[in-house]
């Protein structure tokens, strides 16, 4: 569920009356649908409809009056008062009342200006805290953040000891806990409490574990090698090949995400193979063993004195030429046997046509046209 939260207002209180407790400021956060309203000769109000405000927070109305210095009043028709105003502050023409939620949740009043009947907006005492989520989908040894926003750091619980639950971090007043379906099984619905609350302040629904890559199809240089990341919710996966002439190795894991060097070190140019996830008999993605040099780029369009980024795969550091002087050619990096090279339109004119040249080829590997 996507919450808005309001922050404080820094406004200097030049007039009016002050009426906070020293030395207090409470935490703003507020759920509302908010617009402004015109309520007759100039004045209006920047709120109206309703207003959810946290137990302990604040939430400021701001009133526009040029003529009159407006009246703002929160009641009920109990005894009993969830809000009350505990700032007032004026600049100009526009008038600021904070009202603090200090009644229990569920209670709510009406906002009045100006002694109407009719109020501006309803104020409702909310939780003490704002959840971001109400429900989401977790694989099986995944993970999810969820953020929840508290004058102090709330205490989460989960339901099921089958989920973990840890603290990530804090920015401001929003809090950060990472849920983890450590060894729940698919199909497990678990609720997560906060503050001890009696009720689940949200629930994690634990579908199946994510076992996949992220390549279909990869060509890889006769003699090279490329890297595939394949992403493991539920433990270290494996990577097998059922051709011998192209390997699997992995290299490096972040979280869920490993990766793995793919080889085709004894494959000839043509020479395909399928590799499969943890022995699974359907293949995951194939690879297929290319030329020793493979660009991505065959045609491209670049703006006069633009730049285009080029990427060439190879076993080696490949040499790239322009077919004429109005384009350069800058190396830029190089990852595994990824190399790539920024082309400029440095002096070209718009209709220009130029070959690129690699490894002193006879023919273009690519062409770029000024546009």
């Amino acid at each position: 569920m996507a919450v808005a939260v309001c922050t404080s207002m820094a406004i200097p209180a030049f007039a009016a009356q002050d009426t906070t407790a020293a030395g207090i400021e409470p935490a703003v956060f507020a759920t509302f649908k908010a617009q402004s309203v015109d309520l007759g000769d100039g004045v209006v109000c920047d709120t109206t409809g309703n207003v959810t405000v946290i137990s302990g927070g604040t939430y400021t109305f701001k009133i526009t009056s040029p003529h009159v210095t407006p009246t703002f009043a929160v009641s009920n028709a109990t005894f009993t008062q969830p809000f009350r105003v505990v700032k007032e502050y004026r600049v100009g023409d526009d008038y600021f009342f904070t009202v603090e939620a200090v009644g229990s949740t569920g209670q709510s009043v009406g906002a009045y200006v100006n002694g109407s009947t009719n109020p501006v907006a309803t104020l409702t005492v909310g939780p003490s805290y704002l959840c971001d989520t109400t429900r989401v989908s977790v694989p099986v040894g995944g993970s999810y953040v969820v953020k929840i926003t508290s004058g102090e750091k709330p205490f989460v619980k989960s339901g099921y000891a089958g989920y973990t639950v840890e603290y990530v971090s804090r920015s401001g007043n929003d809090y950060f806990y990472r849920i983890t379906a450590k060894n729940a099984k698919k199909g497990d619905v678990v609720g997560f409490y906060v503050n001890s609350g009696k009720t689940p302040a949200f629930y994690a629904d634990t579908t199946a574990a994510q076992l996949s890559a992220n390549v279909s199809e990869v060509s890889i240089p006769s003699g090279g090698s490329t890297t595939v990341t394949v992403t493991s919710t539920a433990s270290k996966p494996t990577l097998t090949s059922d051709d011998p002439a192209f390997t699997a190795k992995l290299v490096s894991q972040k979280g869920s995400s490993y990766t793995f060097r793919v080889s085709a070190s004894a494959a000839k140019v043509g020479d395909k193979a399928s590799f499969f996830l943890n022995g699974s008999d359907k293949a995951s993605f194939t690879a297929v063993a290319a030329p020793s040099l493979v660009c991505d780029t065959t045609r491209v369009n670049v703006k006069a004195g633009d730049s285009y980024q080029v990427k060439i795969t190879a076993s080696a550091k490949p040499f790239v030429k322009a077919g004429n002087s109005s384009y350069t050619v800058t190396f830029v990096s190089q990852s595994g046997n990824d190399y790539f090279y920024r082309i400029t339109a440095k002096t070209a004119k718009v209709g220009d046509g130029v070959g690129f040249y690699i490894n002193s080829a006879s023919t273009p590997a690519f062409v770029a046209t000024t546009v």
